[in-house]
């Protein structure tokens, strides 16, 4: 038996962005991978991808890599922009309190 992840975290190299985007975002959606980020590190961006009912992506949703972003699957689970980019283009994000 097959077993696919529900959640895939792709971190884009510009080199090979056009690539990983295209046949590795068909694949996922082939595989019914359920939320997919595409994560552009030099453009400080994420793209969402959430699979739908019809079993495909439709319009992603677009994320500035600032402040915290929590998967769909996994609300309660932050991730926190300020502590992946630790380099001045990057706002840490306020302590919760």
């Amino acid at each position: 038996m097959s077993r696919r992840p529900d959640w895939v975290v792709q971190v884009l190299s510009p080199s090979i962005a056009a690539k990983d985007q295209m046949q590795k975002l068909a694949a996922y959606e082939r595989a019914g991978v359920a939320e997919v980020w595409l994560v552009y590190p030099t453009d400080h961006v994420v793209i969402v991808y959430t699979l739908n009912a019809e079993g495909g992506y439709g319009k992603p949703a677009i994320h500035e890599t600032t402040g915290t972003l929590a998967p769909g699957l996994f609300p309660d689970l932050l991730v926190d922009w300020g502590l992946i980019f630790q380099d001045s283009t990057a706002r840490p994000s306020p302590p919760t309190t």
